[in-house]
C-alpha cells in the first residue's frame, strides 16, 4: 500500500460498525502496528475494515487481518492495547481533492496585519471547516489575499489562513442577514504534515459522531 503519512486510524467490523480508534506505527507497504487505550480483546475480530488518516492522500479505507493481540498497563493504570495490521487491499479511498466537509459554529481570535502593517485581532465565526480551507464570517473587512492566524480549539497550535473570496453571508445563510457582516472563503496555507494530520483526524471523528447520531 502506498501511504506512509499516517498517524491515526479508525477500526472498523467488516459490517462497518466502528470498534475504536487507534495511533498508527512501525507502518510498512503491508503492515503497521495499531495501538488503542482500554481492553478490546473481547470486541475484535482477526478480520476487520481500517481507515488510516494519511495527510498526503486523504482517508484510505483497507481490508485488514488483526494478529498479536497484547496488552499493557500504563502507570495510571490504563490498558494499552496493540495488534499487528496486515493490510491485504484498499477498499475506498477519500483523495484530498474531494475534503470532507463539515459544519460547525465556532468563534475564534484571529490576527493579522492590516495595509499598514500593524498588528491587529479581530473575531471571526467559522461556519464550514475542511482541511483545505474554511468558511467564516466576520465584521472586519477583508480583501482577497489578507492572511490570518488564529488558534485550532482542538489542538495546541495554530492556523494560518488566505482569503480567496468574499461571499455575502445571506448567500451562504440567509439567517445571517447582520449589516456589517463580511463573508470568506478561505484556504489554509504553510499547513504542516502534522498539524494537517490532526486536523484531518478532528474533521474525521466530527463527522463520524453526527452520522452515528443520526442515524
Amino acid at each position: 500500500m502506498k501511504f506512509h503519512h499516517c498517524r491515526k486510524a479508525n477500526i472498523y467490523s467488516t459490517d462497518k460498525v466502528l470498534l475504536c480508534e487507534a495511533v498508527v506505527s512501525d507502518l510498512n507497504d503491508n503492515t503497521a502496528t495499531l495501538t488503542m487505550e482500554n481492553a478490546i480483546g473481547n470486541i475484535l475480530r482477526t478480520e476487520a475494515l481500517v481507515t488510516f488518516l494519511d495527510s498526503q492522500r486523504g482517508l484510505i479505507t483497507c481490508f485488514c487481518r488483526l494478529s498479536d493481540y497484547q496488552e499493557s498497563f500504563k502507570e495510571d493504570g490504563t490498558v494499552i492495547c496493540t495488534v499487528r495490521c496486515e493490510i491485504s487491499k484498499e477498499t475506498e479511498t477519500l483523495e484530498r481533492r474531494n475534503d470532507l466537509k463539515v459544519s460547525v459554529d465556532i468563534t475564534v481570535r484571529a490576527h493579522f496585519q492590516d495595509l499598514k502593517s500593524t498588528q491587529k485581532t479581530t473575531n471571526i465565526r467559522i461556519l464550514d471547516l475542511s482541511a483545505g480551507g474554511l468558511f467564516c464570517i466576520s465584521k472586519q473587512y477583508w480583501a482577497p489575499g489578507q492572511i490570518f492566524i488564529f488558534p485550532f480549539w482542538a489542538d495546541n497550535f495554530s492556523l494560518t489562513a488566505e482569503i480567496l473570496r468574499q461571499q455575502a453571508p445571506n448567500t451562504y445563510n440567509p439567517t445571517l442577514t447582520e449589516e456589517g457582516l463580511y463573508g470568506y472563503g478561505c484556504r489554509f496555507i504553510d499547513l504542516s504534515p502534522a498539524c494537517e494530520s490532526a486536523l484531518r483526524a478532528y474533521i474525521f471523528k466530527l463527522d463520524l459522531l453526527r452520522n452515528r447520531y443520526q442515524k
